[in-house]
C-alpha cells in the first residue's frame, strides 16, 4: 500500500483540492463527522485551519497522481503540545480498504517524533469502521458520552479513544465487544 500512497502535510496550495475533496464527499462525512451537519469546510475556514498552529498537524491521503482520498487533522488540546485530538476522513470510494489504519499508524509515529504523548478520538457509537481503525492502531475506550455527537439527524452516543506512548490498554478485555454490547 506505502507504493500506492503518500501522505503528506496539508499546504496553502492544496486548498483548492482539499475543498473539491470536501465537497466531493459532502454527504458522505456528514454521517459521521458532527461538525458537518451538511455543511463542507469553506475556503475562510480551511486557510485558517492550514496557517494556524495547528497547520503542522494537517495531513493528507493522496493517491499517486496527487488525488486527495483522505484528510487526516489534528488539534492541540494543551499548551504543551503533547495531546491532540485526531480525526479523519477517507472518500467514500476508497473506505474498507484498510487506508485510514495504515495512514493512522504512520501518523501516529510522525506525531509521537514531535513530541505528542497522548491522542485522542471522538466516534459516534455505530460508527463501527473508524472503531475498528482506533482500536487496530492501539487505541482504548477512555471514556462512554451518551448523546454527545450531534449530526444534523439527532444526538448520539459517543465513544471517546486514547492512544498513548506509554501506556498499553488492558489486553484482558476485547474492546470492540465492549464497544457492540453496548
Amino acid at each position: 500500500m506505502k507504493d500506492l500512497l503518500k501522505i503528506r502535510p496539508a499546504k496553502l496550495d492544496d486548498l483548492a483540492n482539499i475543498l473539491q475533496f470536501e465537497t466531493n464527499n459532502q454527504e458522505w462525512f456528514a454521517h459521521f463527522l458532527p461538525h458537518y451537519a451538511g455543511y463542507a469546510p469553506t475556503k475562510p475556514q480551511l486557510n485558517k485551519l492550514l496557517r494556524g498552529q495547528e497547520a503542522g498537524l494537517q495531513f493528507l491521503v493522496c493517491l499517486h497522481d496527487g488525488k486527495i482520498i483522505g484528510r487526516f487533522n489534528a488539534q492541540y488540546l494543551d499548551q504543551n503540545k503533547e495531546i491532540i485530538e485526531v480525526s479523519y476522513r477517507i472518500d467514500k470510494y476508497f473506505v474498507n480498504r484498510g487506508i485510514a489504519r495504515f495512514a493512522l499508524r504512520h501518523l501516529l509515529l510522525v506525531w509521537t517524533c514531535r513530541g505528542v504523548k497522548e491522542i485522542y478520538a471522538k466516534v459516534a457509537d455505530y460508527n463501527r469502521s473508524s472503531i475498528k481503525v482506533l482500536l487496530s492502531c492501539g487505541f482504548w475506550i477512555d471514556e462512554f458520552c451518551p448523546e454527545t455527537v450531534n449530526l444534523k439527524t439527532k444526538a448520539h452516543d459517543g465513544w471517546v479513544f486514547k492512544w498513548s506512548e506509554s501506556q498499553q490498554p488492558n489486553q484482558d478485555v476485547n474492546q470492540f465487544d465492549k464497544v457492540l454490547s453496548y
